[in-house]
């Protein structure tokens, strides 16, 4: 999930109502091309996302937060894995709190 870009948001990962996983993966450098898009990295929407030892690093997107946007559901992200390096932000202004994510 490196370099993809979407017209809408979760350039990298796109959930809905689903459960999700992870385990050492990239998802890295993707974009949104949308004015009002956000999640450039992850957009999960009542969804169970579950990362273990994977990156989220680098992805952009017009309105934050660039790296993860959680509404409704859960998000497990072990101590092995990275959410660092995203615009506009990485978790910051998500829809809900994302457990081991800063700004």
């Amino acid at each position: 999930m490196v370099q993809n870009r979407s017209s809408g948001s979760g350039g990298g990962l796109f959930s809905f109502a689903s459960e999700v996983a992870a385990n050492d993966s990239k998802i890295n450098a993707n974009s949104i091309a949308s004015p009002d898009g956000s999640g450039g990295g992850i957009h999960s929407i009542d969804s169970d996302v579950r990362l273990t030892d994977t990156t989220v690093n680098k992805n952009l997107s017009t309105e934050p937060p660039g790296g993860c946007l959680k509404e409704g559901g859960t998000a497990e992200i072990d101590d092995k894995s990275e959410i660092t390096k995203n615009r506009p932000s990485n978790c910051a202004d998500s829809g809900d709190p994302v457990e081991n994510c800063f700004g």
